[in-house]
């Protein structure tokens, strides 16, 4: 069977369910004082969403700018957006959330959020070409 045949009887709703996964906090460790890693679950992000969020901070001096908008984006559980959350944190955006529990920890979180959603970065890309 050809790879268009394939495609021809593949599950189309499939395509369109972003995945989920998770990472192992060793920051939300600590703030809780766990034994373990803390689990958050994270989701993809669709090609349209990375380049809006890629867009809006191009200016944007601040590196971290990106990272904390995909970890907003792509971070399902704990609920960044939820409001009583926030006043605990004393915080008054989902942004400034991100932030307060993730602090450096938002570059590993992006980059899980990236690999999960199928975001080669360039290197990976120039190397895969290479073979």
């Amino acid at each position: 069977m050809t790879l268009t045949e394939q495609l021809m009887h593949s599950d189309v709703e499939a395509m369109n369910t972003l995945r989920t996964g998770t990472f192992h906090s060793k920051r939300l460790q600590r703030v809780l004082g766990a034994d373990e890693l803390v689990e958050i679950t994270i989701k993809e992000i669709s090609p349209a969403k990375y380049n809006s969020i890629r867009d809006a901070n191009k200016n944007n001096s601040d590196e971290f700018a990106v990272y904390n908008r995909i970890c907003l984006e792509g971070i399902v559980e704990p609920n960044l957006k939820d409001n009583e959350l926030m006043k605990h944190f004393q915080c008054s955006t989902p942004i400034s959330l991100v932030e307060k529990l993730f602090s450096m920890e938002v570059v590993a979180i992006a980059n899980s959020i990236a690999d999960l959603s199928d975001f080669a970065t360039e290197d990976k890309q120039v190397e895969e070409v290479k073979n």
